[in-house]
């Protein structure tokens, strides 16, 4: 790896934020993309609008659903990660569970 692109991955800031209803479609895409590319074919008929339609639902009620989105040098988000709350006797209650997906960050002509 050249010296500056180790410059450049060093001074990258990650700003983790709450993702509201004004990030549905993002919601809904990223999590689209990281479906698609562990099971690509898996769900034909699940399409991008369904999802965005799901993140709408989940992200509108908030009940037991929250997701934050991972932003880069304040540029659009390339990551989420959702917290389910999950309840089970023998797990003592409720805990939550994690799921989070990224994708790659544009790393210019040097990578």
């Amino acid at each position: 790896m050249s010296e500056a692109l180790t410059r450049k991955r060093a001074a990258m800031m990650v700003a983790i934020r709450d993702a509201t209803t004004l990030d549905v479609a993002t919601v809904g895409d990223l999590a689209y993309r990281l479906v698609c590319e562990i099971a690509p074919g898996a769900t034909p008929d699940i399409d991008r609008e369904t999802y965005r339609r799901c993140a709408a639902r989940l992200l509108g009620g908030r009940h037991g659903f929250w997701a934050l989105l991972a932003c880069v040098d304040q540029g659009p988000p390339v990551g989420l990660l959702t917290l389910n709350e999950c309840a089970a006797i023998y797990a003592g209650g409720y805990f939550a569970e994690i799921d989070s997906t990224r994708q790659p960050v544009e790393e210019g002509p040097e990578a």
